[in-house]
Formats: C-alpha cells, structure tokens, sequence
C-alpha cells in the first residue's frame, strides 16, 4: 500500500525484518526503498514488469528480474542468493556496489551469483558495477547476452574441493553478443574470463587477472571479433595447466574456430591460437 501510494522522488523507508517476496510495481518515475536508520531489512525481490524501483542497503535473499521489467537499481546491498535475469532488453538494469559472497551452487541452482540465463543479440541493458563477488563456489557471472561488467572485484572463486562436479569461472559468456569488460580485478580464482561456447563481439579491456592457482586466465572459445586489450595478466608458475596469465584461443571439436579476434598491448605470459582458431591482429 505504500509503494501503490508513493510518487515519484518519493522513498520508503522500512523497519527491520524479513518482507518476503515483493513483487514491485510500475511507477510513472523512480521510488526508493531502504532501511530505515540502522534497522536490517531483508526481501526477496520477484520483479515481472517493474519499473523504476531503486534498492539501497538491503539484503536480498534472491531476486528474479524478467521480461518488461526495467530502469531498476539495486545498489549497496547485500545478496545471499542468486539474481536471475531472464528476457530483458535495454532495460536500464544496475547493480551497483554490492557483495556477492559465499554463494554456493547445487545441481538444481543457476551457475551464476548474476546469471542472464537467455540468449539474444539485443544487448540487456544490464550494467554491474563497483561490486565484490567472493567465496563459494558459483560462478561471478554468467551470461548468455550481453550486459556491462565494469570496475567489480573477484577473489576466492573455486570448485569446493576435488570432488566438486562445479566448473566455477569468475565470469563465463556464451555467445552475450556485445558484452563489455573492464575494469575488473580478478585474483586467487579457479578461472578468470572464459567463453567455451561461442562468443561475439566482445571487448574485453583493462582488466587485472591474478589467479595464483588457477587454470586460465582469458580463454576465448569460437569467437567472432572480439577485442581483448590492455589487460594485464601476472605470471607465475602455480597454475593448474601451464604458467599463469595465458591469453587463448580455441574451439571445441564440434564448434567452428574462431576469427577475427583483435588481442593488442596486453600484458600476459603466453598469447596463443589453437586448433584454427585466428586473430585478426596479435601485438603487444
């Protein structure tokens, strides 16, 4: 009843406790909802076509956001579960400045603390910015369509012991035409950027990968133009496979080899192009 009362510029501010599951709403302008000076707030959020909500300092026990659903921040929050993004189209979407920590998968949970689940040429219009995604073993992100991924943190990211049938990545794309890297710091992580799937026109650029004992740290399966510059990758000699900091190229047996791809003034131990997989340009 307040949310269906406010105007826009309004905010709600909200008394300690568990609210449930809110569905949201649409509203002609933006409506803030947070806590009230030092209470602690928790919801699930299930949006179906909302529009112009903003989310401030709350913990967010899961959220879904599909379809028509649009111009939706949810900034300086706390996630305990998954944010599922499902169906959007320059939405407007953005996570801003959370924690995405000690999120765990199963066999019947999405891969992703944020996952874009569909694929589409459209870009989603979903931006993830200034956030910490850390501990656990889900995926950073996963997407299947393109959205921005700029200045977060990645750190801690690994399967959950050897018998762990998880392949956990900082951030893994499939196909997500158009996505847009940078910015990022990723360390101590089982994997780093990785695409075994296809990937298109991506640009992947100033990004920091440290991953101390992982596998590898940018590895492009089947792409068509991408862009992958000014990244720096540390080298050491701890990695599962070969030294760290590899930037690759590949294609699994049954997917067309990659072409096109622009790799330039990166900082890394090996760049390579296997299995017919080429680059339009290589230079460092």
């Amino acid at each position: 009843a307040q949310f269906a009362a406010a105007q826009p510029g309004q905010t709600i501010c909200l008394a300690s406790g568990d609210y449930g599951a809110w569905s949201g709403g649409s509203k002609a302008g933006v409506v803030t909802i947070r806590p009230q000076t030092n209470a602690a707030v928790s919801m699930e959020l299930d949006f179906d076509g909302a529009k112009n909500i903003r989310i401030e300092g709350l913990t967010i026990k899961s959220a879904r956001l599909v379809d028509a659903t649009s111009n939706i921040t949810i900034a300086r929050s706390r996630f305990t579960g998954f944010a599922v993004i499902d169906g959007v189209a320059n939405a407007n979407i953005l996570f801003d400045a959370n924690t995405h920590v000690g999120i765990m998968t199963c066999s019947g949970c999405f891969a992703g603390r944020v996952q874009l689940p569909y694929s589409s040429d459209t870009h989603s219009g979903v931006t993830v910015r200034r956030s910490l995604f850390a501990d656990g073993n889900a995926d950073g992100i996963q997407a299947g369509t393109g959205l921005d991924i700029i200045d977060n943190e990645f750190r801690n990211i690994y399967e959950n012991g050897p018998n762990d049938t998880a392949h956990t990545d900082a951030i893994q794309l499939l196909g997500a035409k158009g996505t847009l890297l940078r910015g990022n710091w990723i360390h101590d992580c089982a994997d780093g950027i990785v695409a075994y799937d296809g990937i298109d026109h991506v640009t992947i650029e100033d990004n920091v990968i440290d991953l101390v004992n992982g596998r590898w740290g940018i590895e492009l399966y089947s792409d068509n133009g991408s862009i992958v510059r000014h990244n720096t990758l540390r080298y050491a000699t701890t990695c599962a496979y070969a030294p760290c900091g590899h930037i690759l190229l590949d294609h699994k047996s049954a997917d067309p080899a990659g072409k096109g791809t622009v790799i330039v003034d990166n900082i890394a131990t090996v760049i390579a192009a296997n299995n017919g997989s080429t680059a339009a340009l290589i230079s460092h």
